[in-house]
């Protein structure tokens, strides 16, 4: 018999190291250093004897509509609320010494149209308690940083 259990907690952590690792490849800022599988957050880096950075990554599947390009629109709220239920196990990953936090959100959505997003992204998310923000566009390989 099959443990489906195991099997899509292994698919999870093999998607989100693909996440990381292509997140590092799009982003010249990303910290450098031994990346430690953990369970919240999702990966620490050791980027030097005394740093490290907790990553936190999340799928966001985009429904929210289209414009009137028939393009993917962006919902706010969509992403707020993701934020608000990652930014509930901050004082988790405190109790970590983490000396930076970032949650990774990664869009996904069926085939592969662009996305419209607001000109200025900081005015739609303003209470961001992560270090940093980021919108990694999977299927387009593209990073938005949001903070």
């Amino acid at each position: 018999m099959i443990d489906k259990t195991a099997n899509s907690i292994h698919t999870k952590a093999s998607d989100e190291r693909k996440y990381l690792d292509l997140w590092i490849d799009l982003n010249p800022e990303a910290p450098k250093g031994k990346i430690v599988k953990s369970e919240s957050p999702d990966f620490v880096v050791h980027y030097s004897r005394k740093h490290k950075a907790g990553i936190e990554i999340t799928q966001w599947m985009a429904n929210s509509g289209t414009d009137d390009n028939f393009l993917p629109k962006f919902n706010p709220s969509e992403i707020l609320s993701i934020i608000h239920s990652k930014q509930e196990k901050l004082p988790l990953y405190r109790k970590q010494l983490l000396n930076r936090t970032i949650l990774i959100i990664v869009l996904l959505r069926d085939g592969f149209q662009p996305f419209t997003f607001p000109q200025n992204m900081s005015y739609w998310i303003p209470s961001v308690l992560f270090d940093e923000l980021y919108i990694l566009d999977y299927d387009l390989n593209r990073l938005y940083r949001m903070k």
